[in-house]
């Protein structure tokens, strides 16, 4: 009885098209040199969505220290009308 055996480690099997993809296109010229590059492109995508991930958390921080600016910015300009409404009602009276 023939045994025919998978070169191909089971956890490779779902992405070999991608692996014969490498190895036609010649960017990889052993089935090693495939998954080697396989597992490096894998680890830079998972960079860019955590980089992308930073960004959208630093673009909501943004927005909130603008609206806290904002914020400060009109609790200002209220203290400034408090304190001129007091000194002209102070110095009318007077």
């Amino acid at each position: 009885m023939m045994y025919r055996q998978c070169v191909i480690h089971q956890k490779y099997r779902s992405v070999a098209n991608v692996l014969w993809s490498y190895l036609c296109q010649g960017r990889a010229y052993s089935l090693a040199e495939a998954i080697n590059l396989y597992e490096s492109e894998k680890r830079e995508l998972r960079k860019l969505e955590i980089l992308d991930g930073m960004a959208d958390a630093q673009y909501a921080a943004n927005m909130r220290m603008e609206d806290y600016a904002r914020k400060t910015a009109d609790y200002a300009k209220e203290t400034r009308d408090i304190a001129r409404d007091a000194y002209y009602d102070d110095f009318f009276r007077s």
